[in-house]
């Protein structure tokens, strides 16, 4: 007889298979994202000028291993920063706790409509930090609130893992970019392969692909790259992928002309003073000057392409990644034999589980199909419960992103009437000094928009 340690072992183990399959399907999406990024750059770097040598590249098995093995070796030096963003990627700014106790039996998991001064209301562990104005405090609206901030652990491992990522897609640029060019040729008289693979270049090609790692790391830390986005309607996979991942790639045409100016202005202002040193003249100064700006633009330029591909590569592979971990899940029963609650506890579970806020996103868009087509069954289940065990936790959960937003609405409000009444900190103005600093503040309210 299964016991209740066995089913929550069972749910835990099913929970982490979801999320550990859904990692592989992003390595293998974004591998597949590079291998294609890497084939259509080699179409462009080896393409022969005439007729002739377009059909044999075509049907020519021996430039096709070439390609495939390029591609290959692209995909393998692109992986190690897919996997390091892919760990960093979060479906919100906040998770959305869902929490209860006896007295409100989770309908209010904010204590958003709980009585003024009451325990329920705003308790520390259920406020997300971005609900409320800067300098809110309490009033007959609303009690004080105490969010609860990322702890310091918590914002070290955050960091310590933005410094890898950056790591790993700077050694990754570097790998790939040379990768790149030793699969690109130029042709020679009669048609003979040219390699460009010489010491110089491939030197050049890693250090433009560092740069280039750089400032892709630095876009993915510094904005919103990092959050999901959800899609508004069922999809198969292949479809959303093919609709996103190409207009994802093309982005990579703007990081690969930031690299090449950033590259050449480094080189310049790294190695021009030595340049000069050399100068005899005037005359000479500005023709060496001259002559560097244009060698150093000239190779920053030949290695947008290669850029493009790397680039291309990683924001597509990204793309990818941001469908798989949004598909849709349907949390089914564990068993039909014990009732409703136990049958739809996979899902009650999921709603509240804001450690894995994958599943709880997944758990909502199953909760929403539930709603709109019956889940196929699984709608009666939840009404099926006399005493409301299965709905009224559905429920709440369905009300809790509602509610929120209802307390942060309550916040400003509250905060705006303070504001306009020339109480700031819970002090208000008595003196005519006083009054006048109060009132240089305008009433206007400050939000913390997340």
């Amino acid at each position: 007889v299964p016991t209740a340690a066995m089913d929550h072992a069972w749910y835990a183990r099913d929970v982490a298979d979801l999320l550990r399959w859904r990692r592989v399907a992003t390595a293998v999406w974004g591998s597949a994202m590079s291998i294609l990024a890497a084939l259509a750059y080699l179409a462009f770097a080896r393409f022969r000028p005439t007729p002739w040598g377009v059909v044999a590249a075509t049907l020519s098995p021996t430039e096709w291993t070439k390609r495939v093995a390029h591609a290959l070796a692209l995909a393998l030096a692109q992986l190690p920063a897919h996997i390091t963003a892919v760990a960093l990627m979060r479906p919100s700014l906040a998770p959305l706790r869902v929490v209860g106790g006896d007295d409100d039996g989770a309908v209010d998991p904010y204590g958003g409509f709980a009585e003024p001064g009451s325990q329920g209301r705003f308790a520390a562990s259920r406020v997300p930090p971005h609900l409320f104005p800067a300098g809110f405090g309490p009033s007959r609206w609303c009690a004080t609130p105490s969010p609860t901030w990322a702890s310091p652990a918590a914002e070290a491992k955050d960091a310590i893992a933005h410094l890898i990522a950056f790591a790993a897609h700077v050694l990754s640029g570097a790998a790939s970019c040379v990768a790149l060019r030793r699969g690109a040729v130029t042709w020679g008289g009669g048609g003979s392969e040219v390699a460009e693979s010489s010491s110089t270049g491939l030197v050049h090609a890693a250090r433009f692909g560092a740069v280039l790692g750089a400032l892709v790391a630095a876009h993915f830390a510094g904005t919103g790259a990092r959050n999901c986005a959800y899609p508004a309607a069922a999809r198969p996979r292949w479809m959303r992928i093919k609709r996103c991942a190409p207009a994802a790639a093309w982005r990579g045409a703007w990081f690969s002309l930031s690299a090449a100016a950033t590259h050449a202005g480094l080189r310049v202002a790294l190695t021009l003073r030595g340049e000069m040193a050399t100068a005899d003249g005037v005359f000479s100064l500005a023709k060496i000057v001259f002559d560097f700006w244009f060698r150093e633009v000239s190779d920053a330029c030949r290695m947008v392409p290669c850029g493009f591909a790397c680039a291309g590569g990683w924001l597509a592979a990204r793309a990818a990644s941001n469908v798989v971990l949004t598909e849709r899940y349907r949390f089914l029963p564990q068993s039909l034999v014990d009732g409703p609650v136990s049958a739809s506890a996979p899902l009650l579970a999921s709603l509240a589980s804001h450690e894995t806020p994958f599943a709880q996103h997944a758990a909502y868009q199953d909760l929403c199909a539930i709603c709109e087509d019956g889940g196929g069954g699984r709608r009666a289940l939840l009404l099926a419960d006399k005493r409301g065990d299965a709905y009224a936790p559905a429920m709440a959960a369905a009300l809790a992103p509602v509610i929120a937003v209802t307390c942060a609405m309550r916040a400003a409000l509250d905060a705006a009437e303070r504001a306009d009444r020339g109480v700031v900190g819970g002090v208000s103005g008595v003196s005519g000094g006083r009054s006048g600093s109060l009132k240089a503040t305008g009433g206007g309210v400050k939000l913390r928009v997340a």
